[in-house]
């Protein structure tokens, strides 16, 4: 295991079916997805390659900015295909200020941060 943690974007999904509700969920990782980071690597994740201890959600990977952390309000589900992430948004300053700017659709995605357990990185093109 390495003790890197990872940050990603997730595009956020909110429930329409309750206007008071604090729930936003989203895929965090999608297995069958590659990224190209910064045109030198491409990066994909593997079923089972996260670990959820210390996983976190926060405003543009700024770790001041907190919303929620796993067993606090926050759950994950994995599966073959991907990571989700489910929120139940605590009422303080900043995750309501979030889930207002998502309501209006100003915020589309938020951040979470999770351990990586193994990782293998390979040339972009190669």
């Amino acid at each position: 295991m390495t003790d890197k943690m990872e940050r990603r974007s997730f595009a956020l999904e909110l429930r329409q079916d309750d206007p008071e509700s604090r729930v936003i969920e989203g895929t965090a990782v999608s297995y069958s997805d590659e990224a190209n980071i910064a045109g030198e690597f491409l990066e994909r994740f593997e079923p089972g390659a996260l670990t959820p201890d210390e996983t976190t959600m926060n405003v543009q990977h700024d770790r001041s900015q907190l919303i929620c952390r796993l067993g606090s309000g926050m759950t994950l589900t994995d599966s073959p295909q991907e990571l989700r992430v489910r929120a139940d948004l605590p009422v303080t300053r900043i995750a309501t200020d979030c889930l207002e700017m998502v309501r209006a659709g100003l915020l589309r995605g938020l951040s979470i941060e999770f351990r990586v357990i193994e990782e293998s990185w390979n040339e972009a093109g190669k």
